[in-house]
């Protein structure tokens, strides 16, 4: 086990300094690229090494294999625009102005432009009001949308796909419930900005707002703190908006939105994480015990992922069966009247 943790810390500190185009020496190139496949940074780590002309003198075939990886995801990145650019055409004919979030925002940004960024995407996310929830499921199904037969939860009007598609759409009626509480709706509409691509109006978190939004919906909503599993991608994205928005990002609100324990917790295993990769990490963020413990488990299941899987289970186990004590012994109205 440990000689497993220590070759994992090898490779993510490579990983981490090939991403900050400084490649360390005696890189171990499967290992590397096998890291980074799991973790959708393919495209990533290629760019990273082109851009900072790091290329030259590394493995040829590892590098071949990413710059094609890279050249695959941009033409999926290209229908992707494409698919968005369609969708808020016609959603914008019938009033509606749809926000961007998560990964499409990064897209919706480069509409109309040559150059597209380099994140793995599998699906778009819009958010529409409630109100216009029958017109958007209207203009879906005249672009030819068809809804997975699943239920999305209160926040989302459902997943929508066309067969000709490269990715889904989800369409948001709200933000899921456990970010919206992080963000009132006065501070949505304060913290959205307007894009104009041609003719086509639509909206985008600003910097600081889809921090928010990415580190509550991987931390709260896709449970990533309690389970202690690490998706890499999402990390380098709050990395990019820390490094790209510095200037703009405004880090006490930030800080108080994510004040209660889970989120404060998320966004200290995360700068943990940044650091661990060579990353300057985020500003104020403090230290505890329990972030460091947590930050070492996220490490563990990384270099154990079957142990770290069959643990996921166990809680996920006893977490079933204690809710359904607590329903099978929650009083009735009369008992709890006596």
């Amino acid at each position: 086990m440990r000689m497993e943790g220590r070759r994992l810390d090898t490779t993510l500190r490579h990983l981490g300094g090939c991403l900050r185009g400084a490649p360390l020496p005696g890189i171990d190139w499967p290992r590397l690229v096998a890291l980074a496949d799991a973790h959708f940074l393919g495209p990533r780590l290629h760019r990273a090494l082109a851009q900072g002309g790091q290329a030259q003198g590394q493995d040829r075939e590892a590098l071949d294999y990413l710059e094609t990886l890279d050249a695959l995801n941009g033409a999926r990145n290209r229908r992707l625009s494409a698919q968005l650019g369609e969708l808020v055409d016609a959603l914008q004919s019938r009033g509606i102005v749809p926000t961007i979030l998560k990964g499409g925002a990064h897209l919706a940004r480069c509409l109309g432009r040559d150059t597209l960024p380099s994140r793995m995407m599998r699906d778009l996310d819009l958010l529409i009001r409630a109100d216009q929830g029958e017109d958007a499921a209207r203009v879906l199904r005249a672009c030819g949308y068809d809804r997975f037969a699943e239920d999305p939860g209160p926040h989302s009007m459902g997943c929508y796909f066309r067969p000709s598609d490269v990715g889904a759409v989800d369409m948001h009626v709200s933000l899921p419930p456990l970010v919206a509480r992080l963000v009132p709706p006065g501070e949505m509409a304060r913290r959205t900005t307007a894009i104009r691509a041609g003719s086509r109006v639509l909206t985008v978190p600003d910097a600081s707002l889809q921090f928010v939004i990415n580190l509550g919906h991987e931390m709260a909503h896709d449970e990533a703190l309690v389970s202690g599993f690490v998706d890499l991608r999402y990390l380098l994205e709050l990395i990019d908006l820390a490094r790209d928005g510095a200037g703009d990002l405004d880090w006490d609100w930030i800080r108080a939105t994510s004040g209660g324990w889970k989120l404060s917790l998320g966004l200290e295993v995360q700068d943990r994480m940044a650091r661990h990769l060579g990353f300057a990490g985020f500003p104020g963020i403090g230290r505890t015990a329990m972030g460091r413990l947590l930050h070492e488990r996220r490490l563990f299941k990384m270099a154990h992922r079957r142990i770290g899987q069959a643990e996921w289970r166990v809680i996920r186990h006893v977490n079933r069966l204690r809710h359904s004590v607590a329903r099978h012994h929650r009083p009735t109205p009369l008992q709890s009247r006596v």
